[in-house]
Parts: C-alpha cells; structure tokens; sequence
C-alpha cells in the first residue's frame, strides 16, 4: 500500500515539475514578446524621427497602405521574398497578406501578377507553375 502511495506521489511530482517547467517558458516568452514591441517602438520612433534621412527600400508595388500604417509592410515584404522559390509557396503567403488587407492583388490577372512579382523579387518559376498554384488555392 505504501508503494502504491509514493508511486502516486511521484506522478504528482513529475506533474508540478512540468507545469512549473511551462510556467517559466510561458513568462520568458511574455517577456521576450514585451521586449520585441519595445523595440518596435523605438525603431518606429527613430524612423519618425529620422524621416528622410533613413534610406527607404522600394517595397512590392501591391502592398497596401493599410500594412504601411500598421507597421507591416516590411514584414510582408520579407515573406514574399522568402516564399519566391516556389509557386504554392508564394501563393500561401499571399493569399495570407490578402486576408489581413496587406496586399492588394485579388483583382490582377495571373499573367499581370506573376510579372509584377518577377519583376521585384526575379522568380525561380515560370508563369504555368504560378497559374497553376493560384487556381488550386
């Protein structure tokens, strides 16, 4: 009987050590989230502060002001860029930025799409692979 009650002890041992364990995850990412927005907002500020004087990269022409105003354009930006090696890839990724209101691409042919994003971003697949990913999704 005295097994049976230490067996049950270490079961609820192993059980508060692990929902310690998450606690102390969980915290740190709070905290590392929290940090992240600081930094956000500073980089915001001094992009304010600074106006011209910081180089402005040219953006994909079909980002919406909305994802300017939200600080986003970039970050949508980037992930266009990283999903360019492939057609589903980068149909994924805007169809995504069309559903949050940060690209504005619904109403473009495939044919006019596929040009504009070869022409920014020089796409590794031709125009039958993307019309064929963006018909499927």
């Amino acid at each position: 009987m005295k097994e049976a009650a230490n067996s049950g002890n270490t079961g609820y041992e192993a059980y508060d050590s692990l929902r310690q364990d998450r606690d102390r995850w969980v915290q740190m990412a709070m905290e590392q989230q929290q940090y992240i927005r600081q930094l956000e907002e500073k980089v915001y500020s001094l992009e304010k502060q600074l106006g011209e004087k910081v180089s402005q990269v040219v953006l994909f022409c079909r980002i919406t002001h909305e994802a300017y105003d939200r600080n986003k354009a970039q970050a949508v930006e980037s992930e266009l860029r990283s999903a360019c090696g492939s057609a589903p890839k980068l149909i994924r990724v805007i169809r995504t930025n069309e559903a949050l209101g940060y690209l504005d691409t619904q109403n473009l042919s495939s044919k006019e799409l596929y040009e504009l994003l070869d022409e920014h971003f020089g796409l590794s697949f031709g125009l039958r692979a993307f019309q064929i990913a963006r018909s499927q999704n």
